[in-house]
């Protein structure tokens, strides 16, 4: 902020993968740095968090310190843009006309008047320089405030997908550990972490470990089966089919049909045997 480098997407340094140069809270103007700190938006907080840190714009006698600071903070776009000097009284003045030489958009990056300080002395005698390093601090801690509105502003579409994408990833994770039973002693160790502790990793490091952790199960079952397979006989052995019956040398082998009319057919009648025959 003190050398005009913030990453506003208007800044000719920054890497803007989206090209888009508009105000996050305005849309309607691009995003410089001047512009941050004149956009309307953020107007009212300035003027809020400025009252909370006791910097507000009241015009009596023990806060003209404080109001001055206030336009300065509040105005400092308007370089040329005088302080309206009647309004304060004339012991400030030699204060004012310091500051404007330096030019009133360099309080807010810690560049004051040696004035500030005797001004300070004369409320807190050898307290000057403390007070007014306390201001400056008073006063970058609300730009520190408003700066993080405008990042909220910027990546809220950013953060609506990231948190997509890790409820996606979390029964993921639940899955692969429903499969350490399955693997071989060796291999759970891969999984000994708690898988809560897992979940709440940084979604790059999560999405990482989903990547190796996936490949590394995958092959883990596959070398499980394997080994199931090896160390187990089948047991069709113990059912095999007996051995079939052969018929033994000179023996005259049975027919499949004993049939009259096959017999017929194969071995004709002997019609000497049918005389000679006589019952008993």
């Amino acid at each position: 902020m003190i050398h005009n480098w913030l990453p506003v997407n208007g800044h000719p340094g920054r890497a803007n993968t989206s090209h888009n140069q508009q105000c996050p809270a305005c849309q309607e103007r691009k995003e410089t740095q001047q512009h941050f700190f004149t956009c309307s938006y953020y107007r009212e907080q300035w003027n809020t968090h400025l009252r909370s840190e006791g910097i507000q714009e009241l015009n009596c006698e023990k806060n003209f310190l404080n109001h001055i600071l206030h336009w300065a903070i509040t105005n400092h776009s308007q370089q040329v843009q005088e302080f309206p000097i009647e309004s304060v009284p004339t012991q400030y003045h030699q204060l004012i006309q310091d500051q404007h030489s330096i030019g009133w958009d360099q309080i807010i990056h810690g560049r004051w008047a040696r004035e500030w300080v005797h001004q300070f002395d004369l409320i807190k005698p050898n307290q000057g320089e403390q007070l007014a390093t306390a201001k400056l601090l008073s006063i970058w801690q609300v730009f520190h405030k408003i700066w993080r509105t405008r990042c909220e502003l910027q990546h809220k579409d950013t953060e609506t997908k990231e948190t997509h994408q890790r409820q996606q990833m979390h029964p993921k994770v639940h899955a692969i550990y429903n499969l350490k039973h399955q693997l071989d002693h060796i291999d759970q160790r891969i999984l000994d972490q708690d898988p809560i502790t897992i979940i709440n990793m940084p979604t790059r490091t999560l999405k990482d470990w989903l990547t190796r952790t996936e490949a590394f199960v995958k092959k883990g079952l596959q070398r499980a089966k394997q080994r199931l397979k090896q160390r187990n006989s089948a047991i069709t052995m113990f059912f095999l089919p007996k051995p079939k019956h052969t018929n033994l040398p000179n023996q005259t082998p049975m027919l499949a049909h004993d049939s009259t009319q096959d017999l017929t057919q194969h071995h004709p009648p002997n019609r000497n045997a049918q005389e000679n025959f006589h019952p008993p």
